[in-house]
């Protein structure tokens, strides 16, 4: 006689526990996470942990264009556009906003063109905190901001992309002369690779990479033609890209220009558009920014031909009131605050780090992905941005 067949094994039939009563808790399940993993930041039920810090920018008209009151500090910016637009002025007023914050700055010159002097002009002194280098090739350049990361440099501007030669390109060269080109894409491999590396340590450093970069035109006969050296990864790694051009809509200005900065991709605003004038020789005119960012949004009002501040007349007519604030500190003071503000926690420093302890982790930020209002450059940028 046969005896009877044990039933088969299967594993929804070995407990009759419930599935949900044999899960770990989550909160368990995290603190395992970061004793195991320790590099990583975690953030879980409101606590310290992956968090949107700013860095403002030096200029109040563009933190505010920006919708978070800076630069999101621990990420990349592109700044591109034609030449002479003012990008190399630019990030160089940036890294001296920070220098003015107590923050270690670095101005990478991959072009070799820059003049110190020029510089100092725009604030960027030449002081402990300040560091001008000019290296070799790209990849000599990218090891040398793992340096200055390590060192607590919280700024570096990249001056620029399209420059960055390779080692490969410079073997071709010694091999074949000057004249030799490399295998096609080698620049946008090697970008590829060293900012996919570079983008957990930028954002575990809270430091800021600003890339300026040069357009160039395609073959497209679709749209526009435009688009910009390095291949297509560091658009994805970028969380804010601005196009600088000049704006030939505006009047001419005899010692300079009108520019026009559009913020064609933000991760954590909308889209917008930031106009100032840059003056030869000393940059962007900061005190304008200051000055016209507070009458656009009421801070500063107008009766007739006078300019008031909290019913203090300042002077008569835009240009003397303007020069009435650059002679105020206190008054500037205040019209700044004022313009903080508009935008409270944002534009107010970062909470201090808090260490994780039972519960660990912060509310996941709000991520907008890529908000450009339109397409990136490569494609079919809205007519109205190009000049």
């Amino acid at each position: 006689m046969k005896g009877k067949r044990s039933p088969k094994h299967s594993p929804t039939a070995s407990s009759a526990e419930p599935r949900s009563n044999r899960r770990t808790p989550l909160r368990a399940v995290v603190q395992k996470i970061i004793k195991e993993f320790e590099t990583a930041e975690v953030s879980y039920r409101g606590h310290a942990g992956i968090r949107i810090e700013t860095r403002s920018t030096g200029f109040p008209g563009l933190d505010l264009a920006l919708g978070i009151g800076g630069l999101p500090a621990g990420r990349f910016i592109e700044i591109y556009g034609p030449e002479g637009a003012g990008k190399t002025t630019l990030v160089a007023q940036i890294l001296a906003a920070g220098q003015d914050d107590g923050e270690r700055t670095a101005f990478i010159d991959v072009e070799h063109r820059i003049d110190p002097l020029y510089l100092e002009k725009l604030g960027l002194l030449p002081k402990d905190d300040f560091v001008l280098i000019q290296p070799a090739d790209g990849e000599d350049g990218f090891n040398i901001v793992q340096r200055l990361l390590d060192a607590g440099v919280k700024r570096v501007a990249i001056d620029s992309m399209a420059a960055l030669l390779t080692k490969e390109e410079i073997a071709a060269a010694n091999k074949k002369g000057w004249g030799a080109m490399p295998q096609p894409g080698v620049q946008a491999r090697m970008l590829s690779h060293v900012i996919k590396i570079m983008t957990p340590v930028v954002a575990r450093e809270r430091a800021i990479i600003l890339f300026t970069n040069q357009i160039r035109s395609t073959m497209s006969f679709l749209g526009s033609s435009e688009t910009t050296s390095g291949g297509k990864a560091p658009k994805f790694y970028e969380s804010v890209r601005l196009r600088l051009s000049r704006n030939a809509g505006k009047e001419a200005i005899g010692n300079g220009f009108w520019a026009k900065l559009v913020v064609r991709k933000n991760n954590y605003g909308p889209p917008a558009i930031w106009e100032c004038r840059l003056i030869y020789g000393k940059g962007f005119d900061i005190e304008y920014d200051v000055f016209q960012t507070a009458v656009d949004h009421g801070i500063i009002t107008r009766r007739g031909n006078y300019y008031l501040f909290r019913g203090m007349e300042l002077a008569v007519g835009f240009d003397k009131s303007m020069e009435k604030l650059r002679d105020d500190p206190e008054t500037r003071g205040l019209i700044l605050q004022a313009i903080r503000d508009l935008k409270g926690s944002s534009l107010s420093e970062p909470p201090a780090e808090e260490e994780v302890k039972d519960e660990t982790g912060d509310a996941p930020d709000s991520d907008r992905g890529t908000v450009d209002g339109s397409v990136e450059p490569s494609d079919h940028p809205s007519p109205t941005e190009e000049n």
